[in-house]
């Protein structure tokens, strides 16, 4: 991001949609997901301070069958909604 700060993402899509009970959960979780995605990713998620992870579910679904019912169609996003990307955020 420049000026000694960066940015990294890990997501994953959980069925229940839920949250950690604290900062530090979240942050040991993610450390056991990258467990064996070798010592440069561990060291950048260790070096980051628990309150600075920012933890968020993703909500998705499954695109519908149809786009029209009678008179109403659907477009976009409320027609195949999608995990947000970066582009998105």
């Amino acid at each position: 991001l420049g000026n000694g700060h960066f940015s990294w993402l890990y997501r994953q899509l959980l069925p229940d949609f839920s949250l950690s009970p604290n900062l530090d959960v979240a942050k040991s979780e993610v450390l056991s997901k990258i467990a064996h995605w070798g010592k440069p990713l561990q060291q950048l998620v260790e070096m980051t301070p628990s309150e600075r992870i920012l933890e968020a579910p993703i909500c998705d679904r499954p695109p519908l069958d149809t786009w029209s019912n009678g008179r109403v169609t659907l477009l976009g996003d409320a027609a195949h909604p999608m995990a947000p990307a970066l582009g998105q955020e």
